[in-house]
């Protein structure tokens, strides 16, 4: 029997890699080397998602609302009152669950998006928030940072216009009071949506480099269709 050519082994590694990435949700492990090249170490910038600096901007301008609300209410509604005004669309994080990095990520696109909309309404109550504009940008920038991670990163769609007039009513009423609180939990429910998703990003993504796995992006299976 003839045997394959260095080319037609590479060619067919290749073939095997990307077929075995094409399941959105669940990965298969991979027999991949775990030892590091000579030389190589852990110092330095990394483009782990968990480390981008976004996170730290989004969370600061978040907390901040904090003291925008205690300004507000100077002392006479307390902070946990939000509690009351929590809505059953409020995204969910990647918690307590066995979900992959893939999965993950598509949570946390799914929920900025979700939140992009619910702004609209803090944004109606508060045309003159000192830290919504931050929240907006760099929740959008974070958004493109987490697709260009992502295998299949047009997995999440944007909400429709029917979507987001359903969500915003479920935070409209007819009490203006009622309507600020709601405005109020959105912020602060997005800060702890933010908190607890970056914290679960970098454990999958300590797990992933402990397993000596790193999922290829988006931009790196685009490539490698292309060569082939």
């Amino acid at each position: 029997l003839e045997t394959l050519s260095l080319t037609d082994a590479a060619l067919l590694s290749v073939l095997l890699m990307v077929a075995a990435l094409m399941d959105p949700v669940a990965v298969a492990p991979l027999d991949l080397p775990t030892e590091a090249p000579s030389g190589e170490g852990d110092t330095g910038a990394t483009d782990l998602l968990s480390d981008s600096p976004m996170w730290r901007t989004l969370l600061d301008a978040t907390h901040q609302h904090k003291q925008e609300f205690n300004r507000e209410f100077t002392g006479s509604i307390e902070y946990l009152h939000l509690d009351n005004f929590n809505i059953v669309s409020f995204p969910e994080d990647c918690r307590n669950t066995s979900i992959n990095m893939e999965g993950c990520l598509r949570r946390l696109v799914r929920g900025l998006l979700v939140y992009q909309v619910l702004l609209k309404h803090v944004e109606r109550e508060y045309p003159n928030s000192q830290v919504l504009p931050n929240i907006k940008y760099f929740s959008s920038l974070l958004i493109s940072a987490t697709r260009q991670k992502m295998r299949k990163p047009d997995a999440v769609k944007a909400l429709s216009r029917t979507q987001e007039d359903s969500l915003l009513k479920e935070v409209d009423h007819f009490d203006m009071f009622n309507r600020k609180m709601f405005a109020h939990n959105i912020l602060r429910k997005l800060h702890e949506f933010l908190r607890d998703i970056q914290v679960s990003i970098k454990r999958i993504e300590k797990r992933d480099k402990s397993a000596g796995f790193v999922p290829p992006t988006s931009l790196q299976i685009g490539s490698l269709v292309a060569w082939l």
